[in-house]
């Protein structure tokens, strides 16, 4: 009885750990698909040269960064609370910065098998009807190897937040945990000023 008991607090831990909505920097802790690396700042990584497709079923290549002087780059999964909550006001501030030239895509990690890259049709459907019932009209990408081995394989902390250039060069460091709207347009502006 005792073991079970351990078994299962030790796994609601790392459930609660894996998805915050702290406001912290470079937490780590590890995530359920047991990547041990630290969320830490990714500066002048890339996120490698991908094509992948998005959850309209469009093809998109790191040339989606080069419209834009800064994108915020939010990798995000369905089974994360903070991650869904933060969506609605993305989509509410996505609307206000294109037209200052810093565009919001996202990235949810669980919608493909990490091994094998496959769509998981479920989660796919989860994933969309997250999006229309938050009314967030950005793009939404489907994470693939090049992606996975740049940067995904360090995110250890969901939502995890990057900023890239238009040269899909990462700035600064990554942002963990869920922002306000008010919030994620201070750090907008903290990262362009990197710029």
């Amino acid at each position: 009885m005792k073991r079970i008991f351990a078994a299962l607090l030790t796994f609601a831990m790392l459930f609660l750990a894996a998805c915050t909505d702290s406001e912290t920097e470079n937490t780590q802790t590890t995530a359920p698909n047991g990547a041990t690396a630290a969320a830490q700042g990714a500066s002048g990584l890339a996120l490698g040269n991908f094509e992948t497709k998005d959850l309209k079923g469009n093809t998109f290549t790191n040339s989606i960064f080069a419209e834009y002087d800064l994108t915020l780059v939010n990798i995000w999964a369905t089974w994360c609370p903070p991650c869904v909550g933060e969506i609605p006001e993305l989509g509410e501030l996505v609307n206000e910065t294109r037209s200052e030239g810093v565009n919001i895509i996202g990235i949810v990690i669980d919608a493909v098998n990490e091994r094998t890259f496959a769509t998981d049709t479920a989660t796919f459907d989860k994933a969309v009807q997250i999006m229309e019932s938050g009314n967030a009209d950005y793009t939404v990408l489907l994470p693939d190897e090049a992606m996975f081995s740049a940067v995904l394989k360090n995110v250890t902390s969901l939502p995890t937040t990057i900023f890239v250039d238009k040269n899909g060069t990462v700035v600064g460091k990554a942002v963990v945990g869920a922002r306000s709207k008010e919030k994620w347009s201070a750090e907008i502006d903290k990262y362009l000023k990197l710029l």
